[in-house]
Formats: structure tokens, sequence, C-alpha cells
């Protein structure tokens, strides 16, 4: 009895119970949990299910975007940022095995809202491009159901087909979206693939292919509207494929540090003086701050400002022996005798290929790429220390 005493007033923190009373002690030995005198707590969780007195799509959603918000804590605190050396393909290909199953993870089983998908959408992207040091501005190029149902007359199945007959497309049903889904990547109907399931590793392959066609051509669109896009090659877009930028750099700080650089360029996102005077509410000059005598855009920094030629003549010699020696010497000179042939080569040298000059090998283009990283990353610091000086 006395261990029974001591233990209570252990669990009311001080010993609140009157242990004198001997009706309360029998009614605590006898059923506890049917007292107020004990502070139970009810449990909310037993074998990690919860119980759910809310809407459970509105609290999953809430639950994924916090796990997202973790993720990315997560991954800021190991060093997948794009700023430590990591290849953004290795943090990738961490973030795919590891990260997305737990964001994804029971999305099939419940009906999330339009805004609350794309919730979780936006969140996804802003980790991608943390992964690549670019930022949160940058256009979005860079991020079904089915079973072997041989029998038809399944209860399930008979369900499905009335679901899919009398849902229209204003009903919040599953059945409705997955139309939607399939619809979206022209993917055969619910239909066809109930009267003809295709085996898992077919369905699975047909359905990357989709989605992939998808967004390959939802990005040639959206690129060919953004004139900062203009340098990066549309044909080299491919999910599950990294750029040449991040193909040929190295695992180290360094190497990482010089692709972020030429990354923002490539994409229209490193901030020029003309980019501030087309983004600024103020009255901002687009004149180089540094030579003082024409407009600072990519073309400018990269091949004329007078400021940054002593960097610019080296990388640049190496650049034109590089193609001389390796594709052929007139190549080399029609290249370095017209700017936009230049900007493409030293952004994307993949668009020479597209534009029928010449059939870049893997060798040359990581060669070129060095360079062309080298070239950037001296140009961003001089430019950095002279401005420090203005």
């Amino acid at each position: 009895m006395a261990k029974l005493v001591n233990k209570l007033r252990e669990i009311e923190g001080g010993g609140t119970i009157d242990v004198s009373n001997d009706e309360i002690l029998m009614e605590i030995i006898l059923d506890c949990s049917k007292t107020n005198i004990l502070n139970n707590q009810p449990m909310d969780k037993l074998l990690d299910i919860e119980r759910q007195t809310q809407d459970l799509c509105y609290q999953l959603h809430i639950k994924r975007t916090k796990l997202l918000c973790d993720i990315k804590t997560e991954q800021n605190r190991a060093g997948l940022h794009g700023k430590n050396g990591i290849n953004p393909v290795v943090t990738n290909k961490i973030f795919t095995t590891f990260s997305r199953p737990r964001i994804t993870y029971g999305l099939e089983v419940v009906k999330l809202q339009q805004k609350e998908l794309n919730a979780l959408e936006i969140y996804e992207r802003k980790l991608l491009k943390q992964i690549q040091g670019l930022p949160d501005r940058y256009a979005n190029v860079s991020l079904c159901f089915t079973r072997d149902n041989s029998n038809y007359k399944f209860i399930e199945h008979e369900i499905a087909r009335r679901q899919l007959a009398m849902k229209d497309e204003t009903s919040n049903s599953w059945f409705t979206h997955i139309r939607i889904i399939l619809q979206k990547y022209s993917l055969p109907t619910a239909f066809e693939i109930m009267n003809n399931p295709p085996s898992k590793t077919l369905w699975k392959k047909q359905i990357d292919s989709a989605i992939n066609n998808y967004w390959e051509e939802y990005w040639r669109d959206e690129i060919e509207q953004k004139k900062s896009l203009k340098y990066l090659n549309l044909q080299e877009l491919a999910t599950k494929h990294p750029h040449n930028i991040w193909k040929t750099t190295q695992n180290n700080i360094r190497d990482i540090s010089k692709a972020t650089i030429k990354a923002r360029l490539l994409t229209g996102t490193y901030t020029l003086q003309a980019d501030r005077k087309r983004f600024n509410q103020h009255a901002v000059s687009e004149t180089c701050l540094l030579c003082k005598t024409h407009t600072e855009d990519r073309c400018h920094f990269i091949l004329k400002c007078t400021v940054l030629e002593s960097p610019r003549s080296k990388h640049l010699a190496l650049l034109k022996q590089l193609l001389a020696r390796k594709i052929s010497t007139d190549t080399a000179e029609e290249i370095f005798n017209d700017e936009e042939l230049l900007m493409h080569c030293i952004l994307d040298c993949s668009m020479l290929t597209r534009m029928g000059y010449i059939e870049i090998q893997s060798d040359i283009i990581r060669d070129i790429e060095e360079i062309s990283r080298n070239l950037i990353y001296e140009l961003h610091n001089l430019r950095a220390v002279n401005l420090n000086k203005v």
C-alpha cells in the first residue's frame, strides 16, 4: 500500500491525493480509468494510428507541409543545399530516394483539394531549386491506379464501373480525380484499363513515358515564352537526366560554386544592371558600373566589359584552342566571330549541336563546360571586387 501511495503522489506531482480516504483509494485500486482523481490524458496515438476529429484531407495536408519544412531543415543541416560541394545530382537522388516517399506516403487514398496539392508542389519546387542554388524566382523548368483484375466479378470492379459512369467532372469523387489525371497525361481511360489491365511493368513504363512527354512539352512552351531562357537548349530537356552544367561538375565546394553561378547566368537569374532597371520601381541606370559605357546584360558581362578583360582573354583563348583542336579551325573561327554563337557555346554548348554547327561529343562537352565554368567564376569574382571599390 505504501508503494501504491508513493506512486500516486509521483503521478500527481507532489501528493494532492488524500491517502487517508479509504473510499478514494479503493476506487483507484478497482478501476483507476473511471475516476477523475488521476489526470488520465486520452491517447491520441495507438500503433501510430491517429484519431481524426477534423477533416482528414486538411489534417494530412498540414502534416505533409510540416514534413516538407522538416525535410528542408534536415537537408540544410546535412549540407544538401547546393553550396557545400555536393553535386545536385547526388542531392536530388537522396531527396528522391528518402524524402519524396515520406511526403507522398498515403496520399493515394485521400482526395486533397487543388490548393493543398499546389502548396505541396510549390514547396517541393523550392526544395529542388535550393538543391541547385537557384533563387525562388527561377522558372519552373528546372520538378494511377491499376490492379490485376483478371476476375471481373469482384465487387470492387463493379463499384468502380458504377462510380466512373455516374460521377461527373464536378464531383469530389476519387474516381473523378483519376479520370482527370488520365486525361491530363493522355493515358488510356479507366474503362480501357479495367477491360484490358496491363502488366505492372508495362503500366509503370507507360506512366513514366506519358508524364515525361507531358512535362517536357510544358517546359518547352514555358521556355519559348521567357526571353531570359533563350540560351537554354530545348532539345536537351529530359526528365531524370541532369543538365550538362551539373553532369560535368565534380563533388567539391569550388566546382559547385562555379556551376551555381553559371546556372544563374544561363537561366537569367544572375542580377546585372539591366535586370535591376527592369525590376526596380526606382530610377536605376542599366549602364555597367565598371566600364560605364554600355548596358550591362549577360552578353556585355561575359564578352565586352573592358574591366573584366584579363580573365576573359585567358579563358577564351583556351576555348578557341580546344575547338580548333577537337573540331576544326574554321568552326572555331566561325563561332568566335559571332557573339550569339559564342554565348551559346559558353552558357550551353549543346545548343551548337541543335543549331546544326557541330556534333559535340561528351568529352568535348566536359572540357568546354570546365573552361566556361572557370571563365564565368573569375568574371564574377573580379566584378564583385571592382563593385566594392565603386
